[in-house]
C-alpha cells in the first residue's frame, strides 16, 4: 500500500500547479540570450518524466564556480540545503535537489544560513557596503521590504533564464507579489516553508465517526466545491462537549469542535479562504488598501463571531494537544503541525480551508510566511545567479515536493489515496496575503488577531479607521521603490 501511494503521489505532483496556472508575469523575461560554453548550443534540456524543464543552454556550465546565498530564518524549514543524505525522504530529497544542480550547471552551492534577525542585517549591509559576497539572498516575505525601499534589489525581469510563468516558481503567488508589474521578491519550489506554513484543516478521524461526522462527506464537499466554514462550523458544533459537566469549557478537560495551532492565523486565512485581501490592486496594478469593502468586514466579523463560541478554543501557540489527545475534531494549523502528531493514537486526514461561499470558483489555504529569493543589486554574474535559482526551483519542484507530501503523511496509521487527494488540493491552494507583507504593522495575521479578534466586541470599523491613511503612504512608497523614484 505504501509503495503504490508514493507512486501516486508522483505521478499527480508531476503535474503542473492547476490551482496556479500560468497567469502572464510582464516582469519575466524568459527570451534573455544564452551565455554557454558551447558556442550556438541552444537546445533545451528535458526532462523526461514530465516534457517541463527549464529552458537552459544544454552546455551552460559555469567551471565549478561558487554560488553564494544568504539565508534568514527560524525553523530548519526555512532553509534550503542540508549537509548530508541521512536515510529519510525530506532531508535526501532537499540533499538530491543540491547536488543535481551543481552537478547539471558544475557549481558550488553555499548557503549561509542564519537567523532571520541577523539575516536581515547582513544583507543590508553588504549591499549598502557595494559588496557582491551574495548571488542571491532567501529571507522571509516582510523582511524583503525593506531592502525593496533602500532600492537594493534587482526586479527579476530580464534576469538571464529565471522564467516565473514556470510552475516551480509558483506563479499565482508571485503575480500577487508584483509592484508595478515588478517581481523583487519570488517564491520558489525548493523551499519547504511554502509548503510547511500552508494552513489546513486537519480532522481526528476517530472522533468525527463517535460525533456523527462523516469525513466521506466532507471529502465529497471538497470535490463538489461545497465545503464551506458553515458547515465546517455546523460539525464543530456537534463535537464541543462539557466532559466533566462543571459548566464550562476547560482546555484539559473538554472536547472541542475546533482548536488552533497557531491561533492569530484564524481571521486572516478566514478573509483569504473567502477570497478577499486587506491589500489589493487597482486596474492598474496599482497597490490600494482593499479591506474597505463590505465582504471583507463581514468574513472577518464571521471569524469573530465563530472564534466566539463554546465551539472554539484558542490558547497557547504551536500546540496540537487537544487534537493529538482526541479531544478536539478539527485543528485549524499549518502542515507543519503534523510534526506534533506522531504519538497521536487517533487517526486523521485533512482538508483545505473552506470556502466562505460554494459559490467561489475555489479554494484559497492562507500561508503565513513565504520565505521569497532576491536578488541584490550588488549581483556580479547575473547568468550564474539566475541559472542556478531556476535549475534549483526546478528540482524543488520535481524532487522536495513530493517528498514533503509524503513526509507529511508519515505519522498517520491508516495511509490513503483520499489523504493524498487532499494534501495535493491544500497545496495547490496556498496563497499569500500581501496586506501582511507589504503592511505589516497594520494588517499582519497578529495585529489583527490582538487588535480585532481579540476584543471584547467586534471593532474592526474603529480599528480600520487608524490604520487606513498609514497603509495609504505605505504602499505608495512601495510604488514608488518599484518605479525607481526615492527621495
Amino acid at each position: 500500500m505504501k509503495n503504490a501511494l508514493i507512486l501516486f503521489l508522483i505521478a499527480v505532483l508531476l503535474l503542473p500547479l492547476a490551482a496556479c496556472g500560468k497567469p502572464a508575469d510582464p516582469d519575466a523575461d524568459t527570451t534573455a540570450p544564452a551565455v554557454s560554453d558551447t558556442a550556438g548550443d541552444t537546445a533545451e534540456t528535458e526532462a523526461p518524466e514530465t516534457g517541463l524543464a527549464p529552458r537552459l543552454p544544454a552546455g551552460l556550465t559555469f567551471d565549478g564556480r561558487d554560488f553564494t546565498f544568504l539565508t534568514g530564518g527560524y525553523t530548519t524549514y526555512c532553509y534550503v540545503t542540508v549537509e548530508e543524505p541521512v536515510g529519510e525522504i525530506l532531508n535526501d530529497a532537499q540533499y538530491d535537489m543540491q547536488l543535481r544542480t551543481e552537478e547539471r550547471l558544475k557549481v558550488k552551492i553555499i548557503e549561509d544560513q542564519r537567523g532571520y534577525e541577523e539575516a536581515n542585517t547582513i544583507a543590508e549591509n553588504t549591499v549598502s557596503a557595494g559588496d557582491a559576497a551574495f548571488a542571491a539572498m532567501n529571507l522571509l516575505d516582510r523582511f524583503s521590504v525593506n531592502m525593496m525601499l533602500e532600492n537594493y534589489l534587482l526586479p527579476f525581469g530580464g534576469v538571464e533564464y529565471i522564467d516565473l510563468e514556470a510552475p516551480w516558481w509558483l506563479p499565482a503567488v508571485n503575480k500577487e507579489l508584483q509592484i508595478g508589474g515588478k517581481n523583487f521578491e519570488a517564491s520558489s519550489a525548493s523551499n519547504l516553508l511554502m509548503w510547511s506554513n500552508t494552513i489546513g484543516i486537519f480532522i481526528n478521524t476517530d472522533l468525527a465517526k463517535n460525533v456523527g461526522v462523516d469525513p466521506d462527506e466532507i471529502f465529497a464537499s471538497v470535490r463538489e466545491g461545497t465545503w464551506t466554514l458553515d458547515q465546517m462550523m455546523g460539525y464543530a458544533a456537534k463535537a464541543s462537549m462539557d466532559l466533566d459537566g462543571d459548566g464550562k469549557f476547560t482546555a484539559k478537560a473538554d472536547q472541542f469542535g475546533l482548536t488552533f495551532y497557531y491561533p492569530s492565523t484564524w481571521e486572516t486565512s478566514v478573509v483569504r479562504a473567502g477570497g478577499m485581501n486587506s491589500v489589493g490592486k487597482d486596474e492598474n496594478g496599482r497597490l490600494t488598501v482593499a479591506w474597505g469593502n463590505e465582504q471583507y468586514a463581514a468574513l472577518l466579523e464571521k471569524a469573530y463571531n465563530y472564534f466566539h463560541t463554546d465551539a472554539v478554543w484558542a490558547d497557547v501557540f504551536n500546540t496540537t494537544t487537544q487534537f493529538v489527545e482526541g479531544r478536539s475534531l478539527f485543528l485549524h494549523g499549518f502542515f507543519r503541525a503534523v510534526d506534533q502528531m506522531k504519538d497521536m493514537t487517533n487517526d486523521y486526514t485533512l482538508a483545505p480551508m473552506p470556502k466562505a461561499d460554494a459559490a467561489q470558483p475555489s479554494y484559497e489555504c492562507a500561508n503565513y510566511d513565504t520565505m521569497t529569493y532576491n536578488l541584490p543589486k550588488t549581483v556580479s554574474d547575473t547568468a550564474l545567479s539566475g541559472a542556478v535559482l531556476e535549475w534549483l526551483s526546478y528540482e524543488g519542484y520535481e524532487l522536495v515536493r513530493p517528498a514533503y507530501i509524503e513526509s507529511t503523511m508519515k505519522y498517520k496509521n491508516a495511509r490513503d489515496e483520499r489523504m493524498a487527494e487532499m494534501v495535493q488540493i491544500c497545496l495547490d491552494s496556498s496563497m499569500i496575503d500581501i496586506g501582511s507583507i507589504y503592511c505589516t504593522q497594520q494588517c499582519s495575521y497578529d495585529i489583527m488577531y490582538y487588535e480585532v479578534i481579540l476584543k471584547n466586541s467586534f471593532n474592526f470599523a474603529s480599528y480600520r479607521q487608524k490604520a487606513d491613511e498609514i497603509m495609504t503612504q505605505t504602499l505608495e512608497k512601495l510604488e514608488a521603490a518599484a518605479a525607481g523614484k526615492t527621495d
